[in-house]
């Protein structure tokens, strides 16, 4: 079982990496084809209270993000869908095989040198 340090600690890190992470790629997408990207998860206040939250509730056993997947399930959702394993948007949504394609329509190896001509 993770200690309480560790999993705040990570917290900390991932929302610190957010930024090179994904943010910077996101915007850049957005700015290109004219779409405004909202990040309320960014929020200050969403930020404080999520940070309140006991990391028992955060991770059971293996199972990361416990609390929203126990919401999911007491909205209705069912147990396969908010249960299921945690896949990143743009693999989950075919998006970053779509990156994958327009950049080699475009003439480029990979999508990272694709999105840097972007900037």
């Amino acid at each position: 079982e993770r200690h309480k340090g560790d999993i705040f600690e990570n917290c900390w890190k991932g929302l610190a990496n957010t930024y090179e992470r994904d943010l910077k790629r996101d915007l850049a997408l957005g700015e290109y084809f004219g779409i405004n990207l909202l990040c309320p998860y960014l929020d200050k206040n969403v930020i404080e209270y999520s940070m309140k939250i006991d990391p028992k509730l955060r991770v059971k056993g293996n199972i990361k993000k416990y609390i929203l997947r126990r919401v999911a399930l007491d909205l209705g959702l069912k147990e396969e869908f908010s249960f299921r394993p945690k896949k990143a948007a743009q693999y989950g949504s075919k998006f970053d095989g779509f990156l994958n394609k327009l950049a080699r329509r475009n003439g480029f190896k990979y999508k990272k040198d694709y999105l840097i001509n972007l900037e």
